[in-house]
């Protein structure tokens, strides 16, 4: 493309606001036509009373005209009530964001006054505020002015210029240069005398006079209060100062900010051109400013939308197309990215390896444009392409690489057996407390089936009759009549005719609620329920099958049958025959559903039999693999004898030994009949390849059945090949083969159905890939990607090794998604219990040592130098520069670049040593502070062994032990929380302990010796005092407040009540409430609208804390509600919804959660 390279579209041509160089055409029309056209327009109810008086005449006299016929002239010019009516037209909008009188208005003035009279009208309303106040009695809003203005104009959700003001616009853009000039110099004139919020509004009806904005953005930007209009002035400023001082600010008149606006986005695209890019840069993310970058083809437009690429499936998109568009522009800016690193280089790596292999020839042409670290990027991503200098033989390949299976002619089998499934009774098996639980209803549920079982019209309606819908006439009454003469099969008739009515309406939705059928008699319902359940969602199935039980097995059948992922779980108290293939397929092919498929199967494994010999040995497919599969799993929990016998029961003596072959397939052979494709975003030839240890690549065939195996699907365990590529290849290059996939995934926008990609992390991944993908799992949630975040942490969770069980830790610590934290908890709950340790336990062991020595520090050696790493209370690392004698120099805060004389390979290795020190330190400092502090406000213990092993000789964490004061405690119960101080020490750099004297202290052993972090409360002031003076003399600073932490008790009154009300009716920034997940609060349930309305702590034994907020955080909007007024705190149990339904009385807290609650709270207030 010859010139600006910008592509403007057809719609943004007739989006753009209209300027003197795009001008649209306008008619002036004769002033009766013009006010004809304002005439029966809805929206002006006025509230005459409540007007100012100065311009209550005016406004009656607006009224009066609006309601008198128009005289065949047209009404006579009344300026007054005329810039009333405007003011009124700028302000009533409409559902779609249009003022609904306002462009009519705009053309009447001008008809009536001419187009400077129709400007002199608009500056003078400007000057009246429109109040509108709702009346809920009239369901209609009442307007009302005044002289005193409050703020800005709020007419439209899309902007401010719309309707009224935009007909302005059209008309300065086609006016005659006199007309214009003159219109020009009333706004100039008239600006400084408006309100500092509306003065950007004459300004935006000016493109063609930028520096009036320019100028009109550097004097209100000098204002102590700057108004949030002049944010719009994006559209016509000019300067880059005035464009970053508008970009800068936020409004909150509107619905979008101007990156969101189509019509504006659009009109600076057509008005500027590739100059654009200075106001478009910063709104990238939003839908609108993204499509108008995608329309310019420069680097600096590619490298926005590539920048913001990760933040949703369509920014993705538009960055796909703007490389199909302009992909040497694409090249340019994605290499400079790459180069530039940070998280998201991975996921644009992808797409330059794509442009590159397109457009290999224009590469060299673009080398000047190129800085050296671009260019390097390039030149690697070619020599990936073109492949590797030597790659391995078919010899020296493992044999499931170099022959795969599933290419090979399968062994021969017996011929598929054309079977039935055997007849086996089936069995109700509930644990019975479960049962009773499921027996009663929650409070709402009681109160709604308590009315419906006074009167048949209530149960009707419950079971979809709708009462809104007058039950739907003859057919409720149907209905109820065949409840009262107990007819199962009239009740039916008419709740299909009901269904069928429902469906001819525009919205069909319909769940059956199936608790209401608990109030029929057994049999009534049970024959109702069979008849009709499965043919829609159902709600209230384990409350109706905890009550009837296995005559209701039919219809509990066929509801699993209709939707298994959200229904399987009601037949794990059922063992029938026809539950078993659809346990099998849940165990083998559904992830969300394996570990229930797999409780059924070890539940009933005779039904199991029963169900899944017959497709087993049946024709090859899904059902076949299935079967075979659960079949296994029954066999290597113990049930082989078992499946022997059940198949014993066939008439065809080749039945067992068909079993038999089934149970003895190689596992290199259980491999899916039906394989998928490999995808369009498989391109591994662009990829770092997998290295053998001989140190030959993979060669391209190899790769492929690589990916082949990583499809398979993995209710059996992973496939059996992917351990023997993981002996065969080099761990190192298997991660960075794994991570080129998972970004060539996420490029293709990560399809679901391909998330193997990801879960292939799990199973090659190092540290480092753990590294890369957690900050990608902390983000997803808020990218409407929960469910890939939720898979991520298992991946962490595969990938095992000490910094990603941290790092997964460090999720279920803190992480601003509530659902994220809770399902890391749960993982790390799991590996807990797999390890038989409890979750604090589990992260007593998960402090990595981060390849520091005994002593806690670590060697860099430069080669003539070498620097001593230390770290500070916080444990952020430090270095000493350290002589040959030993002796350490003076402390720097950052390791210094390596000389000339030193080592180049040493030192470049010992800069990418700490590089890694400082980031993971940088992770897990926050865990262990943290951790430390809870367990001195939990009162959590230590035996003197694991206190020894996990703390003070750790070579991290001992770091952070040797600044704190430590207790010796005896529990009476040998558990690990509680007990009574007998005594205070502190551990010296040399890992001893030693009392505040500075003598020696030996730590007493015993089974009933624990050994904690005593809070102010416990410690005497004298000791406090001894240990501090220690500290002070030793300089150091203890990692958080420790010795002089303040302390604060509950009044008599407050332990008496169930309620602490001190802080009920405060005011705190919202941001101060979200600080209080760093002192172990959690964020409450996200309930209606997406609104958090408590926080709660955890206390121990199943209690919380709680703290009421209004009106609210919404998630996604944090600062959408500046400020939270606190509510009463109360302390208890809480409910399935998440918040307490009947707290217990404060005198349950104990004196030191009691401090801590008080001290959070006025932590608040400063």
């Amino acid at each position: 493309m010859h010139g600006d390279p910008v592509r403007l579209s057809p719609q943004i041509l007739r989006e753009a606001y209209a300027s003197r160089r795009f001008p649209v055409p306008v008619t002036v029309l004769d002033v009766r036509a013009a006010w004809l056209k304002i005439e029966g327009k809805d929206g002006y109810s006025i509230d005459i009373g409540a007007t100012d008086a100065t311009l209550r005449p005016a406004a009656q006299r607006m009224l009066d005209r609006l309601a008198a016929r128009t005289p065949i002239a047209g009404p006579v010019a009344d300026a007054q009530a005329d810039a009333v009516l405007f003011a009124l037209a700028m302000t009533v909008g409409d559902y779609h964001g249009e003022t609904t009188i306002g462009r009519p208005v705009a053309d009447y003035l001008v008809a009536q006054y001419g187009l400077t009279g129709a400007i002199d009208m608009l500056l003078d309303a400007l000057k009246i505020h429109v109040h509108a106040d709702y009346d809920r009695q009239a369901q209609r809003r009442l307007h009302r002015f005044s002289t005193h203005v409050e703020g800005p104009v709020r007419g439209s959700w899309r902007g401010p210029i719309v309707g009224g003001e935009a007909a302005l616009r059209e008309h300065l853009a086609a006016a005659s240069e006199a007309d214009w000039q003159a219109c020009v110099d009333r706004i100039e004139a008239a600006l400084p005398a408006l309100h500092p919020t509306r003065q950007p509004i004459p300004a935006l009806l000016l493109p063609d006079v930028p520096q009036l904005s320019n100028a009109l953005v550097r004097r209100l930007s000098a204002e102590p209060d700057v108004p949030e209009t002049l944010h719009w002035m994006l559209l016509t400023a000019t300067d880059p100062d005035a464009i970053a001082v508008a970009g800068r600010i936020r409004p909150n008149s509107y619905g979008r900010e101007f990156w969101g606006m189509s019509r504006m986005v659009a009109t600076v695209l057509r008005e500027r051109g590739s100059a654009a890019f200075d106001v478009l840069e910063r709104g990238a993310a939003a839908d609108e400013a993204g499509d108008a970058l995608a329309a310019i083809g420069t680097p600096d437009a590619v490298a926005a939308l590539a920048k913001v690429a990760s933040g949703s499936k369509g920014a993705l998109a538009r960055l796909s197309l703007s490389l199909d568009r302009w992909p040497l522009a694409g090249m340019v800016a994605l290499s400079r990215l790459v180069a530039a690193g940070g998280k998201d280089a991975g996921l644009l790596t992808p797409s330059l390896t794509r442009l590159l292999r397109a457009h290999t020839a224009h590469v060299d042409g673009l080398r000047p444009w190129l800085d050296a670290p671009a260019q390097a990027v390039i030149d690697k991503l070619l020599a990936l392409l073109a492949g590797p200098a030597e790659v391995a033989s078919a010899e020296e390949l493992p044999g499931v690489l170099a022959a795969p299976p599933w290419l090979a002619a399968r062994q021969k089998r017996a011929a598929a057996l054309t079977l039935e499934p055997l007849e086996l009774a089936a069995v109700e098996c509930w644990d019975e407390a479960k049962r009773k639980q499921a027996k009663t209803p929650d409070q709402w549920e009681v109160k709604r089936l308590a009315a419906a079982s006074k009167d048949t019209m209530t149960l009707i309606d419950g079971l979809g009759f709708d009462a809104s819908k007058k039950y739907y006439g003859p057919l409720g009454e149907a209905a109820a009549k065949a409840i009262r003469h107990g007819d199962a099969p009239a009740f039916v008739a008419a709740w299909r005719a009901m269904i069928d009515a429902r469906k001819r309406e525009r919205y069909f939705w319909y769940w059956l609620r199936a608790e209401y059928l608990t109030l029929l008699p057994a049999a009534v319902a049970v024959d109702i329920w069979n008849a009709v359940a499965g043919e829609h969602s159902t709600a209230g199935v384990t409350l109706l099958m905890a009550t009837f039980g296995l005559p209701a097995l039919p219809g509990l059948i066929a509801t699993v049958r209709n939707k298994p992922t959200e229904n399987f779980g009601y037949a794990l108290n059922y063992g029938a025959v026809e539950c078993a293939p659809i346990a099998a397929r849940a165990f083998a092919k559904l992830k969300t559903l394996r570990d229930d498929g797999r409780a059924w199967l070890l539940k009933f494994p005779e039904h199991a039999a029963c169900g899944l010999i017959a497709p087993s040995l049946g024709k090859p497919g899904e059902a076949r693999d299935c079967a075979g599969a659960a079949l296994r799993l029954l066999q290597a929990n113990g049930h082989e004898a078992l499946l022997i016998d059940v198949a014993s029961r066939y008439a065809d003596d080749a039945v067992p030994q068909a079993v038999r072959a089934v149970l003895d397939e190689s596992p290199l052979d259980r491999f899916p009949t039906k394989r998928s494709k490999l995808p369009e975003f498989w391109q591994p030839r662009g990829w770092r390849r997998p290295v053998l240890k001989n140190g030959k690549a993979l060669p391209d065939d190899a790769l492929d059945h690589l990916g082949q195996m990583l499809t398979f699907p993995t209710g059996e365990g992973v496939y059996v090949g992917i351990d023997v590529v993981k002996d065969a290849c080099t761990a190192e290059s298997l991660a960075d083969f794994a991570w080129d996939c998972f970004n060539a995934w996420l490029d293709a926008g990560a399809p679901g159905k391909e998330g193997w990609a990801l879960t292939a992390l799990g199973l090659f991944g190092n540290d480092d890939t753990a590294r890369k993908l957690t900050p990608l799992i902390r983000t997803w949630p808020g990218e409407s990607a929960h469910a890939r975040a939720a898979t991520g942490l298992d991946v962490l969770a595969s990938i095992g090794s000490d910094v990603a069980l941290m790092l997964l830790n460090g999720i279920a610590q803190k992480v601003k998604f509530r659902a994220l934290q809770d399902r890391a908890r749960e993982k790390i709950d799991a590996i807990a219990e797999a390890r038989g340790l409890s979750s604090e336990e589990l992260e007593d062991r998960l402090a990595p040592d981060l390849g520091l020595d005994e002593q806690g520090t670590m060697l860099l050696d430069f080669g003539p130098r070498a620097f001593r790493v230390g770290f500070d209370e916080t444990l952020k690392p430090y270095v000493r520069e350290t002589g040959a004698d030993g002796v350490a120099g003076a402390r720097l805060a950052d390791l210094p670049k390596p000389k000339k004389t030193d080592d180049p390979v040493k030192g470049k290795e010992a800069v990418e040593r700490f590089k890694v020190l400082k980031k993971d330190a940088r992770t897990i400092a926050s865990q262990q502070v943290a951790r430390l502090e809870v367990a001195m406000c939990g009162r959590r213990r230590w035996t003197p062994e694991v206190f020894r092993t996990f703390l003070a000789e750790h070579p991290l964490v001992r770091h952070l032990v040797q600044r704190l004061v430590w207790g010796v405690y005896e529990v009476d119960d040998g558990g690990n929380f509680g007990g009574t101080l007998q005594a205070c020490f502190r551990v010296a750099e040399d890992g001893t302990a030693a009392t505040a004297d500075d003598d020696a202290f030996t730590l007493p052993e015993g089974a009933t010796i624990r050994i904690g972090v005593p809070h102010a409360l416990e410690i005497a002031p004298a000791d406090a005092a001894a240990f501090g003076q220690v500290f002070a003399d030793y300089e150091l600073l203890q990692p958080f407040a420790q010795l002089g932490r303040d302390v604060y008790r509950l009044t008599d009154d407050e332990r008496n009540g169930r309620q602490l009300e001190r802080w009920k009716g405060v005011k705190v920034p919202t941001g101060r409430v979200l600080g209080l997940v760093n002192k172990g609060w959690r964020r409450g349930q996200v309930e209606d609208a997406g609104c958090i309305w408590y926080f709660t702590k955890p206390l121990g034994a199943g209690k919380v804390i709680e703290l009421s907020l209004d009106p609210g955080i919404f998630v996604g909007a944090v600062d959408m509600n500046p400020d939270q007024q606190l509510g009463a705190l109360q302390a208890g149990s809480p409910s399935n919804w998440g918040s307490i339904r009947e707290p217990d009385a404060l005198s349950t807290l104990d004196d030191i959660s009691a401090s801590e609650l008080i001290r959070d709270l006025e932590g608040m207030r400063e």
